[in-house]
């Protein structure tokens, strides 16, 4: 098997997703990422070429815990991580692996950069989002689940992930989560059916 090569850290992300592992927190320029039956969450630095020896062992979260190799299957790793010779026929799904993605998990912490363009609209609309999401008649915990619902509707991966996390730190279960995905879902089903009143109307019109 060719060695392997040092790699963009989202091209590692994608790996260990594959292999079951979630985004949980970013910790500076560290992405932390834990699975199910995985004891320490493991950190993926957010380097432009991370060096092989983190790609082949990535280290847990926390000085106090040894070093476990925390390796996915290998054939992920033969897939991700060595590009296959033009022409083959693993190209372009390596290429589709290894390609730029839209979103990123560690993107929502860099939310304020958007303000650099425009100081004073960003702490205005700072000052706006406060307000809006601040108790009223409404409670901070009702104002989350809404938020999270539209979310879902918005279908915008940065607002599900910060608005789940605020559900439950306001005290939300996730049977009042779940139902506020429903809500959601159900406006966009009604919302999609109650067009068909249009498609009616043309079929009415070009049937006369």
């Amino acid at each position: 098997m060719p060695p392997l090569r040092p790699v963009d850290y989202r091209t590692l992300t994608r790996v260990f997703e594959r292999d079951g592992f979630a985004f949980n927190r970013q910790h500076g320029d560290h992405l932390i990422y834990t699975k199910a039956g995985v004891k320490r969450p493991l950190v993926i630095p957010t380097y432009k070429e991370l060096p092989v020896f983190i790609i082949k062992k990535p280290p847990p979260y926390g000085r106090d815990e040894p070093r476990t190799v925390l390796r996915p299957p290998q054939e992920l790793l033969a897939f991700a991580l060595q590009e296959p010779p033009v022409g083959s026929l693993k190209e372009s799904g390596w290429r589709r692996l290894a390609m730029e993605t839209y979103y990123h998990p560690g993107d929502l912490a860099k939310f304020a950069e958007v303000g650099t363009g425009n100081k004073e609209l960003w702490e205005k609309f700072q000052t706006y989002y406060a307000a809006v999401f601040a108790d009223g008649a409404l409670t901070e915990r009702e104002k989350a689940l809404i938020a999270l619902g539209v979310a879902h509707a918005l279908q915008c991966p940065y607002c599900i992930d910060a608005y789940s996390q605020a559900c439950l730190e306001k005290g939300s279960n996730i049977e009042e989560m779940t139902e506020a995905v429903h809500v959601a879902c159900a406006l966009r089903g009604g919302a999609s059916l109650v067009h068909g009143v249009q498609m009616r109307k043309v079929v009415e019109k070009l049937s006369m």
